[in-house]
């Protein structure tokens, strides 16, 4: 029989806003099953009538893998608006970072049914994603990120995936998007769990606790600025760029 285990953490003051309790229930049996601490991070589609990619990248995810990283995790990214990775429908690809987006039209949601433009997922396309998730074994753990709030369906459609090729797979979702409007985002998206505000120190917490991992966080900061950001997790970067290449960031002045 699974043995429940119910979690509180304290209150995490952010700059803004202050971070609520979270609470966290969950299964361990499924969790002490596993001997590797794989977590995919995924930056979802954007779902608009326009967008247009101007070195668009995922920073507070990319600063969560970092966070992640330094505490042992294993990780693997799917940036779904990576254009130097998934194309965008054209034999030429400009080397300066910028461009456009592949557009997959799909039904306009009902806010916006009168707008007479075609609404899209800007991105991969479906079965670019779906050749993806085939590829890579199942995580143990997922964290969704979300920006513009009037995005949250190219959220909802990236999850939609996940659920279907990782059934078992738990899904965090947090964000620009989870932070302002986390009861939306828990109805409409319906994550496992939900991180808002800062979240470097409360997802190391929530993996910890559902990989059955014990630390002193009084020692671990809410935040950690220095360090290179995981630029390996991208296969390519704008310009021919590789990983070492990339400037680390530095607490010196």
């Amino acid at each position: 029989m699974a043995c429940k285990v119910t979690i509180k953490t304290k209150n995490i003051k952010c700059t803004y806003f202050q971070t609520p309790a979270i609470v966290y229930t969950l299964h361990y049996s499924y969790f002490s099953k596993m001997n590797t601490r794989k977590i995919l991070l995924i930056n979802p589609w954007i779902a608009d009538f326009a967008a247009y990619d101007l070195w668009a990248k995922p920073l507070g995810l990319l600063y969560i893998g970092k966070f992640l990283r330094n505490y042992g995790y294993d990780l693997r990214l799917i940036d779904l608006t990576d254009r130097l990775r998934w194309g965008n429908g054209k034999s030429s690809m400009p080397i300066s970072g910028r461009g456009k987006y592949h557009k997959t039209i799909i039904p306009k949601p009902a806010a916006v049914a009168h707008v007479p433009r075609q609404y899209g997922l800007y991105g991969a396309t479906c079965e670019q994603f779906i050749s993806e998730l085939k590829s890579i074994e199942v995580p143990n753990l997922i964290l969704v990120t979300s920006h513009m709030s009037y995005w949250y369906p190219g959220v909802s459609e990236t999850v939609k995936f996940l659920r279907d090729y990782f059934p078992e797979s738990k899904i965090v979702l947090g964000g620009t998007y989870a932070t302002l409007f986390p009861d939306h985002a828990r109805q409409i998206i319906q994550p496992d769990y939900l991180i808002t505000g800062y979240g470097e120190k409360q997802s190391l917490q929530l993996a910890d606790s559902l990989f059955g991992i014990t630390r002193d966080y009084s020692a671990v900061p809410n935040t950690l600025d220095s360090g290179i950001l995981p630029w390996d997790l991208y296969p390519r970067l704008p310009g021919g760029c590789r990983a070492a290449d990339v400037p680390w960031l530095s607490d010196a002045l």
